[in-house]
């Protein structure tokens, strides 16, 4: 299994390392916030934890600001904890949330509306 070479050296970073579908592109890890940023099936992906919750969002635009809807095809965000949990949360569990969102943003993608003038 190919690693990023992250510190968590974890099963969940290997299967998104190994996912064709799936690149590491910038900022991953960090603390108060912990962000993964990164690409799959050619869409723009950031997840950001931070105080009392996380988010994911994904997107057409290579960066972009998360806030803009006009440029998200995809959000999920949860509660974590209390405040300021998530910001503090493990690399590894955020490494699952992202996993787990992207196989509900792919089981979505065929059903997401038509944005920016073309079709997913």
């Amino acid at each position: 299994m190919k690693s990023r070479g992250l510190p968590t050296g974890s099963e969940v970073e290997a299967r998104l390392t190994n996912d064709p579908g799936f690149e590491w592109d910038g900022i991953v890890g960090g603390e108060v916030p912990v962000v993964v940023e990164f690409i799959v099936d050619g869409f723009f992906g950031y997840f950001r934890a931070r105080g009392g919750g996380w988010s994911l969002v994904i997107s057409r635009v290579q960066d972009f600001d998360p806030a803009d809807a006009s440029v998200v095809i995809f959000k999920i965000e949860s509660l974590f904890g209390d405040w300021p949990d998530a910001g503090y949360m493990a690399l590894e569990q955020a490494l699952r949330f992202v996993e787990n969102s992207i196989s509900v943003f792919r089981k979505l993608q065929p059903t997401l509306p038509k944005q920016l003038g073309t079709d997913l």
